[in-house]
């Protein structure tokens, strides 16, 4: 309790500092938020259409590039938390919470013993990926925690009650499934090494779990190919397959045929093809350091390595658990997989910290043992504490390994990419797409923020344009961000305002005319950036940021034909 009341209070200390934290290009961290109000505005269409669409038809409205999972669960938690961004960022705890307790119940199921329970949720708690996670609104943490709660509940039920496993289990699994589709890789070798953990028991149980598994797996199947069967329109499944395949596959506009005798003999023709031996070499390199570095840290990483040589000494009855997530999940990850990305991890490291668990309970001596807990008690919420609110220093120093020389490689299908090491403490995940050290961010500017949306609100300009990734308010750009403004705004008015969104780059200057063009304030520029739409342009409007920071300049080619004020 006292480890998950620190680690809160630094999670909830970062989310008032900074309630999103940003990465990838355009405001990126903003694209589930936005996402998130026109998949309400869908669900609310849906509801009310006359007459009632078809089940398929209400499927393939809701069902797009990501199940509705995540989308539903704001939904609901709307109205406790609010719509905005900043609130539903701090429902993201909850789901790692969620997560410990699950583990905490596959440690006690696994042994009896309340002290490898409480060992298993701690550790769980203190995993950088995993906390790191707890502060953005995103799919992984969510599916990973609900992976862990089907497994508990199957670990609980298999014996005493085999039907209600594979009904309970399935539900569960299907739940996941409906938050992120990587689940299914994810729980198919969790459920089999859970199922085989404690095999040596009376032959009456073996079939009780046997039945159960089997059971769940059937239920599991057939909701999923019932879900990927209802609308003939491309969903998330289709978008998830063409993306990640290392099959070379993709949709064409309209078409939700995946081709299934692409998707196998593309992948078998890359699992033969020349340098693939040493591809998947390079990828399992790549995810052991960054398991260490960055999922992990490498304190963390060295005694979690401690542990493991314990347990496999002392204690290893989790060893089909442990064993059935990296070879099913990391064979699904080398072989199958084209993108490497460290979030890939998330579900398999709650079966290396049971396993650590049921190691510090092997240790010989309770002077030992409570001198390792407070050992890594302790370095792992100091690591918290330096990846939520610390400056860089040199004990976290920056060292890229492993740059470029890999990725020139041109008869490697998928390049191996360089990982970060930030000295003891942990490391942001691959381009920042899971996690991020507070450290590495920029400013979320809430102040200024506000005031471009207060424009937006009384100015009601036809069109807002900014030039591709470059900083207006966030660090890289600000388009996607400005779309979930414009649908935060749909959604709190009665008539939604018309109002297009734009970006436009360099290359291709052009923007319709009349547009409200937006850019960082410079005094004395005759022209928004460097690169301007053609077109004779003056500053229309500053927009300050109450906390002294660069303003926002808004450039129109006819200042009179920028707002339309009048149309409310």
């Amino acid at each position: 309790m006292a480890v998950a009341g620190a680690l809160l209070l630094l999670l909830g200390l970062r989310l008032s500092a900074q309630p999103l934290d940003a990465y990838g290009l355009n405001g990126a961290e903003y694209k589930q938020h936005a996402d998130r109000l026109r998949w309400s505005q869908t669900l609310e269409e849906v509801l009310t259409a006359e007459p009632p669409p078809t089940l398929g038809d209400a499927i393939g409205e809701l069902d797009r590039e990501f199940p509705p999972g995540l989308y539903a669960f704001a939904e609901g938690a709307a109205p406790v938390v609010g719509r905005s961004a900043e609130a539903m960022t701090w429902t993201a705890p909850a789901w790692l919470l969620l997560l410990a307790l699950a583990v905490a119940s596959v440690g006690w199921s696994l042994t009896g013993l309340r002290s490898v329970a409480a060992a298993a949720a701690t550790g769980t708690l203190l995993v950088p990926g995993l906390h790191g996670s707890a502060v953005r609104f995103y799919f992984d943490l969510p599916m990973t925690a609900l992976v862990w709660t089907a497994v508990a509940a199957f670990l609980t039920l298999r014996d005493e009650r085999p039907v209600l496993a594979g009904v309970v289990t399935a539900g569960l699994g299907l739940l996941a499934t409906a938050f992120k589709w990587p689940a299914i890789p994810a729980l198919a070798p969790l459920l089999i090494g859970a199922a085989l953990c404690g095999w040596t028991v009376r032959p009456e149980l073996r079939k009780r779990r046997i039945g159960a598994l089997g059971l769940a797996a059937g239920l599991w199947i057939a909701g999923v190919a019932a879900w990927a069967g209802a609308s003939d329109a491309p969903g998330s499944l289709e978008s998830m397959v063409a993306e990640a395949s290392v099959a070379d596959v993709s949709l064409e506009s309209g078409s939700s045929d995946v081709g299934l005798t692409a998707v196998v003999g593309g992948t078998l023709e890359r699992l033969v093809r020349p340098g693939r031996d040493r591809q998947i070499v390079m990828r399992t390199q790549w995810y052991l350091a960054t398991l260490a570095t960055s999922v992990l840290s490498p304190l963390l990483a060295l005694a979690g390595l401690a542990l493991l040589v314990v347990w496999l000494r002392e204690d290893r009855r989790t060893a089909p658990l442990l064993g059935a997530a990296v070879i099913g999940h990391g064979a699904f990850l080398l072989l199958l997989v084209k993108p490497i990305d460290d979030r890939f991890l998330l579900p398999t490291v709650p079966a290396l910290v049971v396993a650590c668990a049921l190691g510090w309970s092997a240790l010989p001596t309770d002077r030992l043992r409570r001198g390792a807990a407070i050992g890594i008690v302790g370095v792992g919420l100091l690591v918290a504490a330096d990846f939520h609110h610390a400056p860089a220093t040199p004990l976290t120093a920056s060292l890229e390994v492993w740059p470029g020389t890999w990725a020139a490689r041109q008869d490697v299908a998928v390049p191996v990419q360089s990982f970060e090491i930030r000295g003891v403490g942990a490391a942001s995940s691959f381009e920042r797409r899971g996690w991020g050290r507070r450290d590495e961010s920029a400013s979320h500017r809430d102040g200024l923020r506000a005031r471009v949306r207060q424009w937006m609100e009384t100015c009601r300009p036809q069109n807002v344009a900014a030039l591709e990734g470059a900083s207006v308010v966030g660090p890289t750009g600000d388009h996607t961000w400005l779309e979930y403004e414009l649908e935060r705004l749909r959604r709190t008015e009665a008539q939604s305002p018309d109002i297009a969104i734009r970006s436009y780059s360099c290359e291709e200057p052009r923007v319709e005319p009349g547009s409200a063009v937006l850019t960082a304030h410079s005094p004395g520029a005759t022209a928004p950036g460097d690169c301007p739409p053609p077109g004779g342009w003056t500053v229309v409007e500053v927009l300050e940021d109450p906390a002294g920071g660069n303003a926002v300049s808004v450039w129109g080619t006819d200042p009179n034909s920028i707002c339309r004020h009048q149309e409310r």
